[in-house]
């Protein structure tokens, strides 16, 4: 009995380490779009948080690409406005004029956050969904990488110039794409329209030619896998997430680096498994 109480403490120890670590993750840039009901490109930017998510000249600011984007409720409406088929929110810099389709964007491998989540060993991207129905093969996209900004009219998420992109169908369908070429898929099993998506990005360099691995997951279950190297780094390395076809909204917007390696070995060691650490969002 002595030995047993001894390996639950211990396990209980580890698992508030490991616990600590998670809680540790640096946040590059928060957005929980609280902030008054109207346009996204006019909207008050107090509503941010994170190392780049601050407020000021030189920090990312979301922008709307395609079609005019709304704020409403504490949350981001993807709209499809003028006829468009794709619709999305990238970021731009503070200070700086968007410019239609040729805007200046933010680099996320600069500043004190590009050297924080390479620092870490990887960033992870979360986002609440809201999709309009389970039953539509239409979708939402995350797209790592792209070069510059490429037209709208070409999905960023299968566009040749975008190192890598995943989508999420509304019926729980997945797939991923590297330079535009399809190199997976996976499913889900969509009991709601409300899903809370997840991907983290594994790898110490923004280089060209870097390694990275990313993992995807919707609701807590892993939807695809990736392994891809960064290519377009002399233009800088942006993000963005959208739609085809279907408005949807989005939620709790949220950039961080990747818990500390460390501890993770440390959980799995004193466990005697793996424990994946999965943040739950509020609505």
């Amino acid at each position: 009995m002595n030995k047993l109480n001894t390996t639950l403490a211990f396990a209980a120890g580890i698992a508030v380490l490991g616990g600590v670590s998670a809680q540790a993750q640096t946040v590059i840039y928060d957005d929980n779009f609280t902030t008054a009901n109207g346009n996204l490109d006019s909207a008050s930017l107090s509503r941010l948080s994170g190392v780049d998510g601050q407020v000021g000249s030189g920090f990312p600011s979301p922008q709307s690409g395609g079609s005019q984007q709304l704020i409403s409720g504490n949350q981001l409406s993807l709209t499809l406005g003028g006829g468009a088929t794709t619709s999305e929110m990238r970021f731009g810099i503070q200070g700086v004029t968007a410019t239609g389709a040729s805007p200046t964007l933010f680099d996320w491998s600069s500043g004190a956050g590009g050297s924080a989540i390479t620092s870490a060993g990887g960033m992870n991207i979360s986002f609440n969904w809201t999709a309009p129905n389970t039953t539509s093969d239409n979708w939402i996209f995350f797209a790592a990488g792209t070069e510059g900004d490429v037209s709208y009219n070409n999905l960023r998420v299968v566009n040749s110039s975008t190192t890598a992109g995943i989508l999420f169908k509304d019926n729980g369908q997945s797939q991923t794409f590297n330079a535009g070429t399809l190199v997976g898929s996976g499913s889900y099993t969509p009991t709601s329209v409300n899903h809370v998506v997840d991907l983290t990005y594994d790898f110490t360099s923004w280089a060209n030619g870097s390694p990275v691995t990313m993992t995807a997951t919707v609701d807590g279950n892993v939807v695809g896998t990736d392994s891809f190297t960064w290519r377009n780094s002399s233009t800088g390395e942006f993000l963005d997430v959208g739609t085809y076809s279907d408005p949807t909204t989005l939620g709790n917007f949220e950039i961080t680096t990747v818990p500390e390696p460390s501890s993770w070995v440390m959980l799995a060691g004193g466990l005697g498994t793996l424990v994946a650490v999965r943040r739950f969002r509020r609505s």
